[in-house]
């Protein structure tokens, strides 16, 4: 991604955007893990595009169950990556598809 993101001349999102896609991808991995009855790894999909100056990242998982937003106590190692969302993105949200869901959040292209 920061590879894609340095192409575009984005590199004032690159932090913002990496910590997002990391808590949503880790949210993938640990969930989607449950789904796969034989042991294999869950297939993940990561799309990255640039749309009428927003960047649009997507993590696709096999996982059916979409994301709630959930307090974390203090001492909690996890339950943030919801409210990491709520916080630095512009917009995020989840959504039902096929063979699993969507997990999409986007972040204003500077001028």
């Amino acid at each position: 991604m920061e590879l894609t993101l340095s192409a575009w001349g984005l590199e004032p999102l690159m932090d913002t955007a990496a910590l997002l896609a990391s808590e949503v991808l880790s949210n993938a991995v640990e969930h989607a893990r449950d789904t796969e009855h034989d042991g294999a790894a869950p297939t993940l999909r990561l799309t990255v595009s640039r749309r009428c100056g927003t960047l649009l990242v997507e993590v696709g998982d096999p996982d059916e169950h979409l994301p709630c937003m959930r307090e974390a106590a203090d001492d909690d190692e996890n339950g943030r990556g919801m409210a990491l969302l709520q916080a630095l993105a512009d917009k995020w949200g989840a959504e039902s598809v096929q063979g699993g869901k969507k997990v999409w959040f986007t972040l204003r292209v500077p001028r």
